[in-house]
């Protein structure tokens, strides 16, 4: 089965994740300042952003505002790095560069387009402080703060329901919360984090992803296997692994939990259906410049629906993703929740699935995502770690690597494009942590 990494065509939802074309462009981008035009939304004409870089190795952000939902792709002299980067529902692109040259100014033309329209920008990467922001603090959750929330919103989130929860953006309460601090901690960590929604952007993206066997060439990570309806909730936090460069451009990944979608279930024909979100993570070299893309996405696969960018987000942010079957009304609704806790950015949303949902498979993996139907390089993330990895079966939460009677697969990324060993291990890391490290032997170096 191939899980197509793009965007939602938004006719199952409901006009409210509907968002206006805005009007207002971000022009150039200086310290600390930002110039707005009022083109409209149909401008052709090029724009030109002034973007200061740190020289050297060191990731600088590039953000800017064009038409909601479009697809941005860099001007390169060979296809091949044709590197994408995204709009979110309000229009807003971020992403990150670095070039080595201390004082050298860079121009790339980018191209932002919807299915209707198309807007130009010139890029002029200079030498400069950049107007990089320092990531918020993730508060650690305290009596007090939920008092607090208690009293502005009118009911407890200890004992409210899951609907009342969800009404207000809010993940199900897990089953151990109150015996698991752990889990409770995560929990009320993603419930007290100030939420700023995004609706589901309609951009399309070019990533491909795929299923596995216990040695891939795509999957690193764990896997839990079962029968038909053996789990209903999947949920993990993660730190967004800032990225190195290597010599092979591009490169592409993506860290993930779902339900459904692989080869490990205990009663084949396994679900060729997924359901999952979580972050993606690309490198392209490209005009001197690295190029990297990190952003949210959500995928409900369905006869190879295309899933969906959601927003921008930061190396080193921290990361609450969860998906989980939604009963309402007598359909089954496959319910995805994600969130920047450094930003609060967050979509909660519901799609109909059907008798899709099957809950034979439970993951937690880092992959190394197609395009289109290409296998590219795996970027070096170093490093990286899931925390909180825990399901749902029936109506107990269980750490990863608790689940009785049916095996727990380590999944080890092997071989691939010239390389001879592997390309990323993973390990237990104690309790509900999985540990993922970036290898590629043969390839890189590191």
């Amino acid at each position: 089965m191939l899980l197509i990494a793009a965007g939602f065509a938004l006719s199952s939802c409901s006009s409210a994740n509907r968002v206006t074309p805005q009007t207002t462009y971000q022009s150039e981008v200086h310290l600390n300042r930002s110039v707005e035009s009022t083109a409209p939304s149909f401008a052709t004409s090029d724009k030109r952003l002034f973007v200061n870089y740190r020289p050297g190795q060191t990731q600088s952000p590039v953000t800017f505002t064009t038409l909601p939902g479009a697809v941005c792709t860099i001007n390169t002299p060979s296809p091949i790095n044709a590197w994408k980067t995204f709009a979110d529902s309000n229009g807003r692109v971020l992403y990150y560069v670095s070039i080595a040259g201390r004082n050298t100014i860079t121009r790339e033309t980018l191209k932002c387009s919807t299915r209707d329209l198309s807007q130009y920008f010139t890029l002029i990467y200079r030498p400069g402080a950049s107007a990089f922001v320092p990531r918020q603090p993730v508060s650690v959750p305290s009596e007090s703060q939920i008092d607090t929330f208690i009293k502005s919103n009118g009911f407890d989130l200890r004992t409210a329901s899951d609907h009342v929860l969800l009404q207000h953006n809010i993940p199900p309460r897990p089953q151990d919360f109150s015996t698991n601090k752990v889990s409770a901690s995560a929990w009320l960590e993603a419930a007290l984090t100030p939420t700023h929604l995004v609706s589901p952007s309609t951009a399309i993206t070019n990533i491909v992803e795929d299923t596995t066997g216990v040695t891939s060439g795509t999957w690193v990570g764990f896997a839990d296997s079962g029968t038909h309806g053996t789990y209903n909730t999947v949920r993990a936090n993660w730190i967004v692994p800032a990225l190195k460069p290597i010599p092979q451009s591009p490169a592409y990944s993506s860290m993930w939990v779902g339900i459904d979608g692989s080869t490990y279930c205990a009663s084949p024909p396994c679900s060729n259906n997924v359901i999952q979100d979580g972050t993606e993570q690309d490198f392209s070299s490209s005009n001197g410049v690295d190029h990297y893309n990190y952003y949210a996405w959500l995928d409900l696969e369905l006869n190879n629906t295309p899933s969906t960018y959601l927003f921008g987000i930061s190396p080193g942010d921290k990361m609450y993703g969860t998906v989980w079957k939604n009963d309402s009304g007598g359909q089954v609704y496959a319910q995805f929740y994600i969130k920047d806790l450094n930003t609060g950015q967050t979509t909660n949303v519901g799609y109909a699935a059907g008798n899709a949902f099957v809950g034979d498979s439970a993951e937690w993996i880092i992959e190394r995502t197609l395009v289109g139907n290409e296998l590219y390089w795996l970027p070096n993330f170093g490093s990286a770690q899931m925390t909180n990895a825990s399901l749902v079966s029936g109506n107990t939460t269980l750490n990863y690597n608790q689940v009785l009677g049916y095996p727990l697969y380590e999944i080890t990324m092997a071989g691939g494009q010239g390389t001879v060993g592997n390309l990323a291990t993973t390990a237990e890391g104690g309790g509900a942590t999985i540990d993922y490290t970036w290898v590629n032997d043969g390839c890189c170096p590191r």
